[in-house]
């Protein structure tokens, strides 16, 4: 013979069990009208005795819940998708670097976005120079031809004239900007050539004093990794992380350390990125 469990139930609309000596701690109570179900809470009440409010019902099939759902730190899982208001849907969460899915509801992970973000804000500039040099001269790099690469005449790190800025191939940031830094490679076709080095040179063009001198700091340098001879050519790379502001300029110099006319060249992808 068969047991029937009976339970506390209402077949009227919008009907909910009061809480109290009539619905003790522990009991379920269910609206079959509705569909919903109802559970006796009590805090520290002992099971069994008079309890003190009701559990928000949770919807096993369909309708609408009120409340708050705690899932006490557990998991929701398989999970078909999120219908916010009955009009923005998410289906899924991608970690996705290019966002290709392109999903109206798709969710994209912190990741993903910082991927994609850091992605979109990278751009790069193109320095290249190919003359003939004097040793303890800096020569702002131009646009890869010797006449549009210009001597300053010493080897100050400090100072530049304005006829070096410009002749020099620079980037003006036009917006908070960080100078990641370069690679690429620089190298001689003539013998007996030293050390040559490459400078990152920083300076805000909007301040120049009064005889057209302009401020530079070198933020950064970069030279081979061994002895520089006849048609040697090596592969460079340097990180530097330069802040810069808006306004400021980033130039590209180089000195050759020993050695009357010297050819040299060099051809260097400068890195940027925008900040906030």
């Amino acid at each position: 013979m068969a047991n029937n469990i009976y339970i506390k139930s209402s077949q009227t609309e919008d009907d909910t069990p009061s809480s109290g000596s009539d619905f003790l701690v522990g009991e379920v109570a269910v609206n079959t009208y509705d569909g919903e179900i109802y559970v006796a809470k009590g805090g520290a009440t002992a099971p069994g005795g008079d309890s003190t409010g009701v559990a928000t019902s949770l919807m096993k099939h369909g309708g609408e819940m009120t409340g708050t759902l705690d899932m006490n730190n557990n998991h929701i899982t398989d999970v078909r998708n999120f219908s916010f208001n009955g009009e923005n849907v998410v289906s899924s969460i991608k970690d996705e670097d290019d966002m290709a899915s392109d999903g109206s509801q798709n969710l994209a992970t912190q990741q993903s976005i910082k991927a994609y973000v850091d992605a979109a804000s990278t751009f790069y500039m193109n320095a290249s120079f190919y003359l003939r040099t004097n040793d303890d001269t800096l020569y702002i790099v131009g646009h890869g031809d010797q006449s549009q690469s210009h001597s300053t005449g010493g080897e100050d790190l400090t100072s530049i004239d304005a006829e070096a800025l410009m002749h020099g191939s620079f980037f003006q940031a036009n917006r908070n900007t960080t100078f990641v830094g370069a690679t690429g490679f620089i190298g001689t076709t003539s013998t007996l050539a030293q050390d040559l080095t490459v400078y990152f040179l920083l300076s805000d063009a909007y301040t120049s004093d009064q005889t057209g001198n302009f401020t530079i700091s070198n933020v950064g340098s970069v030279s081979q990794s061994g002895a520089l001879g006849a048609n040697d050519a090596y592969y460079v790379t340097t990180t530097v992380n330069q802040a810069m502001t808006a306004g400021q300029v980033l130039l590209v110099g180089f000195h050759l350390g020993t050695g009357d006319n010297k050819t040299v060249s060099g051809s260097l992808t400068l890195e940027f990125k925008l900040t906030a």
